[in-house]
């Protein structure tokens, strides 16, 4: 089979909302639960403590890890590295656009190290 490429233009705005997405994808894939609690920020603390414990639960029955436990990005699935992947270019690239954002030795600004099986892609800045 061919590689089809295909090409998105987004504004800084979908460019965030997409590297979130995927930064998220990965974690969830390698176990980082607590990325689901940190979504609900202003959540009742009683409801976060019990879904905190339904997390750690669902997380054992699914990876057989503890409340603590990662896989790490490269020993999660080929899924979650390519999502990562992704993810780091655009984060990337976002940084080279808005430096003053982000402190120059984050990792924002590092050039993405790859980990999956697909080809990075490529992401320029039109304006």
């Amino acid at each position: 089979m061919k590689f089809q490429k295909y090409q998105i233009t987004l504004n800084r705005e979908q460019a965030q909302t997409i590297s979130k997405a995927l930064d998220f994808h990965s974690r969830i894939i390698g176990g980082q639960f607590q990325e689901i609690i940190d979504l609900f920020w202003d959540a009742k603390p009683e409801n976060v403590k019990e879904a905190e414990k339904i997390l750690t639960r669902l997380k054992y029955l699914l990876t057989g890890m503890g409340e603590d436990g990662n896989l790490g990005i490269g020993n999660i699935s080929e899924n979650g590295r390519n999502a990562y992947d992704l993810h780091q270019v655009i984060r990337h690239r976002l940084a080279l656009d808005k430096p003053e954002s982000r402190h120059e030795f984050s990792v924002d600004f590092r050039s993405p190290s790859q980990y999956g099986t697909q080809p990075f892609a490529q992401i320029e800045g039109l304006e």
